[in-house]
C-alpha cells in the first residue's frame, strides 16, 4: 500500500511504506554518488555523456526554504554547511563514482527534514538525449568513513530509458538523530529548474 510520504508529522515505516522502499540509514556521514560510464570511443561524432547529480533540502511541508538549499554542480555547498558537491564530471568513468554529495546528518539546519535526491541529464543536453543514450548508470547512498552501502541501484538507463530528469528518492528525518532512505520515483520535465519549482 502507498502512501503519501508527507501526510502526518509521525512517521510510521510499516504504515506509509514497504520494507523493500525504505532503507535504514546509520551514522552521521553518508554520501550520495552518482556513476555512469565514458563513450567507448571518444573521437567517434557523437553527444556529450554528461548527468548531473543534485539535491533539494526541504522543510517538512516539504517546501525549499531559500534557492541557496538547492545544492548541484553551481552551489556546491548548502548553507549550513552539512552538504557538500564534489562537482561536474563532464566525461563519465569506467569505474568509480563520477559525482558525489558528501551530507553529515547530524550538521543539517533543523528545520529542514528531508533531502530530495534527483539524476537529470545535463541542462546543455536536455533537449539531445535520455538515459537510453548512457551506459552503466548507477545511484548509491553509503557510509562515507567506512563505505558501508544503504542503497544501491545499478543499469538505471535500462530501467528508465525516456527519462531525462527525475527524484530517486527522499532521504527522511525520522527523528533529530534518526534517518531512512525512501525510494520514490518522480519524473520531471524540464531539468533542475523545473524540480525547484515542484518544491516551492
Amino acid at each position: 500500500m502507498n502512501f503519501n510520504l508527507f501526510s502526518t508529522n509521525n512517521f510510521s515505516l510499516k504504515e506509509k511504506y514497504s520494507t523493500k522502499d525504505v532503507y535504514k540509514i546509520t551514522g552521521s556521514n553518508i554520501s550520495v554518488s552518482l556513476g555512469w560510464a565514458p563513450h567507448a570511443n571518444p573521437e567517434e561524432e557523437q553527444n556529450e555523456v554528461d548527468l548531473d547529480l543534485f539535491l533539494l533540502m526541504l522543510d517538512n511541508t516539504p517546501k525549499l526554504p531559500f534557492y541557496d538549499y538547492l545544492v548541484f554542480h553551481s552551489n556546491l555547498h548548502s548553507p549550513d554547511g552539512a552538504v557538500e558537491h564534489s562537482g561536474d564530471d563532464r566525461e563519465g568513468k569506467i569505474e568509480g563514482d563520477c559525482e558525489c554529495i558528501s551530507i553529515q546528518l547530524d550538521k543539517i539546519d533543523s528545520n529542514i527534514k528531508n533531502l530530495a535526491l534527483f539524476l537529470t541529464v545535463h541542462e546543455d543536453l536536455l533537449n539531445l538525449s535520455t538515459l537510453a543514450e548512457y551506459k552503466n548508470v548507477f545511484l548509491r547512498i553509503f557510509a562515507t568513513d567506512t563505505g558501508e552501502e544503504f542503497y544501491k541501484e545499478t543499469q538505471i538507463e535500462h530501467k528508465y530509458p525516456k527519462e531525462r530528469t527525475f527524484q530517486f528518492g527522499i532521504l527522511h528525518a525520522i527523528n533529530e538523530n534518526k534517518w531512512v532512505f525512501v525510494k520514490q520515483h518522480l519524473s520531471i520535465v524540464g531539468g533542475i529548474e523545473k524540480a525547484v519549482e515542484f518544491y516551492i
